[in-house]
């Protein structure tokens, strides 16, 4: 609706199959998050048409983000959390926090990650719980003016 275009959703079980239903030509195009398709886009088997984030991705900088190309206002990031259970003793929780990231501030381990295609993020549980709170802001009344159904 934004760009003016009129797209059929087809629904696949995951990135990886609609991401092989482009290699194979059983659909023009797809989107994913990036981890899906990086070694793809890396091998020639896919073409990167844009990043969905406001900025282009430091994994693939020379593929331009969606606002770029013309699509105003347009930054959705796929991202991975650790949860663990509300009644988890503070202490376990800060120090589980802590760890994570320490890890993703390892340099070695965020090259990993980068090779993969994705961006560390390290968060600690405040700003963790603050990042979700915000995304439930924005995402809540999008899903109740989509109608969208959990099936």
């Amino acid at each position: 609706m934004r760009v003016g275009i009129e797209v059929l959703h087809v629904p696949y079980r995951g990135t990886a199959p609609s991401m092989a239903a482009v290699m194979n030509g059983e659909t023009l195009f797809a989107i994913g998050a990036a981890p899906a398709s990086h070694q793809q886009v890396l091998a020639g088997l896919l073409k990167a048409l844009g990043v969905s984030t406001a900025r282009r991705s430091s994994t693939m900088p020379e593929v331009p983000s969606l606002q770029e190309q013309g699509v105003p206002d347009f930054d959705i990031a796929s991202w991975y959390g650790i949860a663990a259970p509300a009644a988890l003793p503070s202490a376990i929780r800060e120090r589980l926090g802590a760890e994570v990231v320490a890890a993703l501030n390892d340099l070695a381990i965020a090259r990993r990650v980068r090779d993969y295609g994705a961006e560390p993020w390290p968060l600690g549980p405040a700003q963790y719980d603050a990042f979700m709170r915000r995304e439930v802001e924005n995402w809540a009344p999008i899903v109740r003016a989509s109608d969208a159904m959990v099936e």
